[in-house]
């Protein structure tokens, strides 16, 4: 019998060492890992594999996730679950570096659990360098500090702990792609107007 830890929607083997994450150094952070446990079992050399959800746990029995740099250097967290994800904090203490994340944890029978993807998150310096673009299977909360583009005029987007709210009368930054249109919450030149029988957006960046 076999037993692991999985995400949501893949295979439980990681897709290539690809870092999904870029934060910016020195900034508060909260990232939630989907998880399924993953039971594997053969009979007479037949194989069948059941999804479950990962609680419920050993009471009492922590939940580490380990921020890993170099096959040496270990960040550990206490975590804990919400509704199927494994949720960590970081208070901006996390050094810059690339690192893995592994989630450490016990069953009601108090079997180990243990779950690792490799390169995942990237701690950068810069605030420039800050990407999202990657993080498509986990869930996160990401808060810092920008330039204010247009002599600090503010930007018809904002982001607030709950919603992000698009106000008509304010210009916003807007990109557009070859795959997407980007909206940021920043000053721009970009506008939108509210019709009666439409909300028209430009793209004037």
């Amino acid at each position: 019998m076999n037993c692991n830890l999985c995400k949501y929607g893949t295979s439980g083997v990681d897709d290539g060492d690809q870092i999904r994450i870029r934060y910016v150094y020195g900034n508060a952070f909260k990232l939630g890992i989907p998880l399924l446990k993953r039971i594997v079992t053969f009979t007479d050399g037949i194989r069948s594999q059941t999804d479950d959800p990962l609680s419920p746990l050993l009471s009492d029995a922590p939940i580490t996730v380990v921020f890993g740099k170099n096959g040496a250097i270990r960040y550990e967290y206490q975590a804990r679950l919400e509704g199927g994800y494994v949720v960590v904090e970081d208070k901006g203490k996390l050094p810059v570096g690339t690192y893995s994340i592994t989630v450490l944890a016990t069953d009601v029978n108090g079997d180990p659990l243990r779950y690792k993807e490799n390169l995942v998150l990237s701690i950068v310096d810069a605030t420039a360098d800050a990407n999202y673009d990657g993080l498509t299977q986990y869930d996160g909360y990401f808060k810092f500090p920008m330039l204010a583009f247009g002599g600090g005029r503010a930007s018809l987007i904002v982001v607030t702990d709950n919603a992000v709210q698009i106000n008509e009368g304010q210009g916003f930054y807007g990109e557009v792609t070859d795959d997407a249109v980007k909206l940021y919450a920043r000053f721009g030149q970009s506008s939108m107007e509210v019709t009666d029988n439409s909300v028209n957006i430009r793209i004037n960046d």
